[in-house]
């Protein structure tokens, strides 16, 4: 289904919360696990990978410079155009990823499972990922590939430019998995937890959660704000100075590290909004780091 933008007289998908082409605000006429109302399931080699249609559109990209949540490295605010692509629904799990390495183990964290079937995949490098993809579009015929940080945020965002896809309000129990009072309980003693920032809310979950335990943004995406960080094509950049606006990877000079976004179950609420951006080497493995694809 299509609507009509009021202010500017764009077409797009309903289940927009804001015009991707002016930021007119716009009324949801679906529920929050509605999505963009394009799906398909890829199947290759018992592996089955279900994916989302990401409209084309428009959006600024980072933070205001006013944002008392913004770190430095999501500035200046830009206007990135992008086509339309196709983006999994969820993370990729540890079942599919041992659909291409079948040894692999995402391990645990201090007694708590991180290697569940239905779990996001973890324990990935950025090189990892990269060879997963290659595999993927050797067996499928399609071109998949880790999403470009500019992909990666518009389909956050979803239409939204509050800090969190579902608005302004830090609490997230309902919307992303991240460090909750779940979290608190199980490091209570551990000194290296002392300064860290909880959330108020409490999701259950310690760890990793399977994928698509919480709701959705508007373009039918789970977890894009919690769970895991999931690594980007585009080398670390300091600042959005120079960057593509066209939606590409920033490819181009190379640096020593790739980009991850997402906030993760490790980590506080100012981590896991839309904008917030991090940075590592290609070969680190995390026990909150994993991805998920484009074509």
């Amino acid at each position: 289904m299509t609507i009509n933008c009021e202010a500017c007289g764009k077409e797009m998908q309903d289940g927009w919360k804001a015009c991707p082409f002016c930021g007119g605000v716009l009324q949801l006429a679906r529920p929050c696990d509605c999505g963009s109302g394009q799906n398909y399931t890829e199947r290759f080699g018992g592996l089955e990978l279900e994916m989302v249609w990401i409209p084309a559109g428009r959006f600024n990209m980072g933070s205001p410079e006013d944002d008392e949540h913004a770190f430095d490295r999501e500035h200046p605010l830009h206007s990135v155009t992008l086509d339309g692509y196709w983006m999994g629904k969820f993370a990729v799990t540890n079942a599919q990823f041992r659909r291409f390495r079948p040894d692999h183990y995402s391990g645990e964290w201090v007694g708590n499972d991180l290697n569940g079937d239905g779990q996001p995949v973890v324990m990935v490098s950025w090189d990892d990922t990269a060879a997963f993809c290659e595999w993927l579009t050797r067996g499928s015929s399609h071109d998949y590939r880790l999403p470009s940080e500019a992909q990666w945020e518009y389909a956050c965002r979803a239409g939204t430019t509050t800090p969190w896809h579902w608005g302004d309000e830090e609490e997230t129990h309902c919307y992303a998995n991240i460090a909750d009072q779940a979290l608190k309980s199980a490091t209570q003693g551990n000194k290296d937890f002392d300064a860290w920032i909880f959330s108020n809310g409490n999701d259950g979950f310690v760890v990793t959660s399977p994928v698509g335990r919480f709701c959705p943004n508007a373009f039918g995406l789970y977890d894009m704000s919690g769970n895991v960080l999931e690594w980007c094509r585009d080398w670390h950049h300091d600042s959005y100075g120079g960057a593509p606006t066209d939606g590409s990877a920033w490819l181009s000079p190379k640096t020593e590290n790739r980009m991850l976004r997402g906030g993760n179950w490790h980590f506080g609420p100012r981590y896991c909004r839309s904008a917030y951006r991090t940075d590592r080497d290609t070969g680190t493995r995390l026990t909150y780091g994993g991805f998920r694809v484009v074509r």
